[in-house]
């Protein structure tokens, strides 16, 4: 596998800047060096390339996608410096080929996934296919179960009592082997797609609990769509890990921003909603909600960046990622500029390596 020194580039480690003139090495996929000095000696067949004038990230994650099945997407993402992409809801089959093509390719962007989410006939998705497009495609496709059963999954690995688990490196025996649990709490409050008056049916709490009580058994992540307030307190009293969409109903209120705190929930906001939706477009969407919390909500530009590096990585639990750190994975993205200070240069990509490879850029856009 090549060898790689960056040299005289401005770091970001993940969290703050390390150095304005700063050298990183990376071998076999791995960092090896980050310093304030060039190394004595090279890896033979080291490829050494100037950073001057640009910054050195940690390569992006995208947490909450659905690729479907478009592995071409995980491609585009990688182009952009999105190395992770967080996939929340797909079906079992094209979840499979998109982690088996990351498994066997470089080339594309790494994909982790909850495969479907758990819900109730008649609830979200189900109901909202079916009245977006009323094909006879969508309604087989939609007799499938939507509903996860996690009592009768049964684990491969057994969960470590301390929390150094990675979540990335969690299978089961089966054929679905997911990262972690995606549940719905969705009554389509605030939408303008359904008919006025027109509520989704959703699972009771007790349910939702038991699902989340489910997960933390096995030492697995369960995070919750939820779109409106009233949604959204509930799967924050069901106790999940984290909310995987903004309000559409309103502004959110005092008492719900109480409500995060006291949960220790996160929130990942989408507010470019996601790629897959019709105008979006992978890997830039990212940089576009970086834009966006910069620009709209108030973030510094580091702040934004480190909630698309160290900050996904911790909350969702990828160990190796997220950081340049010794030991850590080359998953890194090199931008022209310095995005620490004006987040619009963040898609002026110079190059992207994944596990330590260097992605070719032909024809990506």
């Amino acid at each position: 596998m090549d060898s790689f020194l960056i040299t005289s580039v401005r770091v970001f480690g993940g969290v703050s800047v390390i150095y304005e003139t700063g050298h990183v090495l990376f071998s076999r996929g791995v960092i090896t060096l980050v310093s304030a000095q060039p190394p004595q000696s090279l890896p033979e067949n080291c490829t050494v390339i100037s950073g001057a004038g640009c910054t050195l990230l940690p390569g992006l994650i995208d947490t909450h996608e659905h690729v479907y099945y478009e592995v071409s997407g995980l491609r585009n993402s990688l182009s952009y410096g999105v190395t992770t992409v967080l996939d929340l809801y797909n079906e079992t089959p094209w979840s499979n080929n998109a982690k088996r093509t990351a498994r066997e390719r470089n080339g594309v962007a790494d994909i982790l996934s909850s495969y479907k989410a758990a819900t109730i006939p008649k609830g979200w998705p189900e109901d909202v296919f079916r009245f977006l497009d009323p094909s006879e495609e969508v309604r087989d496709w939609m007799r499938h179960p939507f509903t996860l059963q996690l009592g009768k999954l049964v684990l491969q690995k057994e969960r470590e009592k301390d929390n150094s688990v990675d979540q990335s490196d969690f299978s089961g025996k089966r054929e679905v082997c997911f990262s972690f649990i995606k549940i719905v709490q969705e009554t389509g409050e605030g939408f303008n797609a359904f008919p006025v008056g027109k509520t989704l049916p959703t699972p009771s709490i007790s349910i939702q609990r038991a699902l989340v009580a489910g997960a933390q058994e096995h030492r697995v992540l369960c995070v919750a769509h939820a779109m409106n307030h009233g949604d959204t307190f509930a799967v924050l009293q069901a106790d999940v890990d984290g909310v995987v969409h903004a309000l559409v109903d309103k502004t959110p209120t005092p008492k719900l921003v109480k409500a995060f705190k006291e949960s220790g929930a996160f929130l990942v906001p989408t507010l470019t909603v996601t790629a897959s939706f019709r105008g979006m477009h992978f890997g830039l969407s990212m940089h576009h909600e970086l834009w966006l919390y910069v620009e709209r909500c108030g973030f510094t530009p580091i702040e934004a960046l480190v909630s698309a590096t160290s900050v996904s990585a911790r909350r969702w639990r990828l160990l190796g990622r997220g950081m340049i750190e010794l030991g850590k994975k080359a998953d890194l993205l090199l931008v022209r500029g310095d995005p620490t200070k004006d987040i619009a240069v963040s898609k002026d990509i110079e190059a992207v390596w994944r596990n330590g490879v260097k992605f070719e850029n032909q024809g990506a856009h």
